[in-house]
């Protein structure tokens, strides 16, 4: 047993067993239990149902008092009357009075004990309300209750969706759910979102005497290394982890934390939400997202220097003459926008912000804007506005689509686009969110087939990474068909393969013509690739590095498994092994491709 102490003030406190006021939840509880069960209520993520049920279905009373010096007034009165109770009890529930005001309790005791008001005293009690009991009203005592004709109760109540904290899924949800049940006979809102808790990135729970609180305006507005110090030194920290603490700073942040604007915030918050419960925050994933922003920024620059001053986007996409990568990019696109409207309406921010998040990085920046210097920069003009039309589609809906996580970046691209004046709305908050992109339909045979020009494409580059050509040398590729009907359309996308894989010529064979010499070569499909690298590198010596590599990779192995057999592995927490076992896949990954460049050079010696 300890003494406790007050840290402000030193003073010993002291528990003082004090009457209190309880209120009787255990009906109001399993209404609201049966809420959920019958669907009437419908908590998201649905796992939350669990612990809705353990709390409410095992409630106890609850204690509303609080000895405090704000809050809401509890609405109780002693009562002194002249001949009945001239010495009031605070333990004697008789001799207390409950009601709206002070006339309505007034008129009830007169009637009640036959005396004059005179006669009486009322003498209210000093405790104020729970906060939990006060908040709990908050979803109608906002809008004119007890006036349920007010105009703003009638207009607003019962709301739709309340968006909180997992955390006080019982201390307020619950208490507003029973407490519109009790007062309005109805349920104050029909979904609950409950969204994770942010932590620091080690999972700890922020706090000032830790020193890891994570200040939004600091990362919005970036702030210097000092500043960041200086919340560890006035921490509650022993010496020894203040010390280690101002190390990792300095390591992690030499230059502070960069100025990343509230759109990379923003959308850093929602790519966390794949983890339900906590998220565990890393502000150089968010300095990581300003880069993205950056990479939508560029995006947009870009396309416009390919735009004559004429140009203006046109009414539909079904005007113009697609090419197989434009046709490629606008699958994706569709595909998109409908996954985005069913995650938005699941509340699936996570999967939402994910897969714009690769569909604007990889698919069209990565491969289809590149894809697409072909037509803009060739002298066929009616690809080119073909070209400029798709890439303009993307942006538009893809602007539209980022907006409710970017509203500043993409209302300031918004205004940039060459839209015709009188197809151009006056803020992107007034476009309507893309529901499909329109005069457009899906393609799937020409998407799989420019998939498998982009698996090529991959193969190419990891190909010449894996012999270490370096990207500027650009050695020529021969691709021997499978199938010969397909001649046409790789020599469509030839110039396509020689951008995107770095590469020289590009000359289209095939399935009967004789290999190449000269070359390296590997099976992609139906389809055989082979690279020249005779004259471009030296056979030999890339042989020797090669097998240092190999040993290398052989040796990481090796350290890995000892690692995950030995008894520190017993120890080892699930989220280690399976980095562990994810290193040892790739290391063997590794050496299988090693082995194939090996041999295929050596054929060449």
């Amino acid at each position: 047993m300890r003494v406790g102490v007050c840290a402000k003030t030193g003073d010993i406190i002291e528990p003082l067993i004090k009457p209190q006021w309880y209120v009787n939840c255990k009906d109001l509880a399993a209404r609201s239990v049966n809420a959920v069960r019958n669907g009437e209520l419908k908590l998201i993520p649905e796992f939350y149902n669990e612990e809705w049920y353990k709390w409410l279905e095992n409630i106890q009373d609850w204690c509303i008092s609080r000895q405090l010096w704000w809050g809401h007034r509890i609405p109780a009165y002693k009562t002194k009357i002249e001949g009945v109770i001239n010495e009031p009890d605070s333990t004697n529930d008789s001799h207390w009075a409950i009601g709206r005001s002070e006339d309505e309790i007034y008129e009830r005791l007169m009637k009640t004990h036959n005396v004059t008001r005179d006669k009486i005293t009322l003498i209210q009690d000093e405790d104020v309300l729970d906060t939990w009991f006060s908040s709990g009203l908050f979803p109608f005592s906002t809008l004119g209750w007890p006036n349920e004709e007010a105009k703003d109760f009638k207009a607003f109540f019962p709301g739709h969706i309340l968006e909180t904290g997992h955390d006080i899924l019982f201390f307020w949800v619950a208490r507003m759910v029973m407490m519109s049940y009790c007062l309005c006979d109805q349920l104050p809102f029909t979904e609950v979102y409950l969204h994770p808790l942010i932590k620091d990135k080690q999972g700890k729970k922020m706090s000032k005497s830790l020193g890891n609180v994570i200040d939004p305006l600091e990362v919005i507005d970036g702030c210097n290394l000092e500043t960041l110090m200086d919340k560890l030194r006035s921490s509650n920290l022993a010496p020894k982890e203040i010390e280690k603490g101002l190390k990792d700073k300095q390591k992690e942040f030499p230059d502070g934390i960069p100025p990343c604007g509230s759109d990379s915030l923003r959308f850093s918050l929602l790519i966390y939400m794949t983890q339900p419960r906590t998220i565990n925050l890393d502000v150089n994933r968010i300095i990581g997202y300003r880069l993205f922003c950056s990479k939508i920024w560029n995006a947009v620059k870009l396309a416009l220097m390919y735009t004559p001053k004429d140009f203006v986007i046109g009414k539909s996409i079904a005007d113009y003459n697609l090419s197989t990568a434009d046709t490629w990019i606008l699958n994706k696109l569709q595909k998109l926008i409908e996954s985005s409207n069913k995650n938005l309406g699941e509340h699936l921010y996570g999967a939402f912000a994910n897969n714009l998040y690769d569909f604007f990085q990889k698919d069209f920046c990565d491969w289809y804007l590149e894809a697409s210097k072909v037509a803009l920069q060739g002298t066929d003009e009616v690809k080119k506005l073909a070209a400029l039309n798709t890439v303009f589609t993307v942006i538009d809906n893809s602007l539209r689509l980022f907006h409710p996580m970017m509203p500043y970046i993409t209302e300031e691209l918004y205004q940039r686009l060459p839209y015709a004046p009188e197809r151009k709305a006056v803020s992107i908050y007034e476009t309507a969110y893309p529901q499909a992109v329109e005069d457009y339909k899906l393609d799937e045979e020409t998407e799989a087939k420019f998939d498998g020009i982009l698996t090529i494409v991959t193969e190419i580059r990891s190909m010449k990474d894996n012999i270490g050509i370096q990207k500027n040398l650009k050695p020529n590729v021969t691709i021997k068909l499978g199938d010969d009907s397909n001649e046409g359309f790789f020599t469509e996308n030839a110039k396509v393969i020689q951008l995107l894989g770095f590469a020289g010529e590009i000359t289209i064979a095939k399935s009967g013509s004789a290999d190449p010499e000269g070359c390296i070569k590997k099976r992609i499909g139906d389809n055989w690739v082979f690279l020249g690298v005779v004259g471009i590198i030296d056979i030999k010596q890339e042989i020797l590095r090669l097998k240092k590599l190999r040993a290398k990779h052989e040796k990481a192995i090796s350290d890995i498994q000892k690692k995950m057999g030995g008894k520190a592995a017993e120890k080892m927490s699930e989220e280690a092994k399976l980095e562990n076992t994810q290193k040892l896949e790739k290391n063997e990954h590794d050496i299988v491709a090693i082995d194939h460049s090996i041999e295929e050079l050596q054929k060449l010696e």
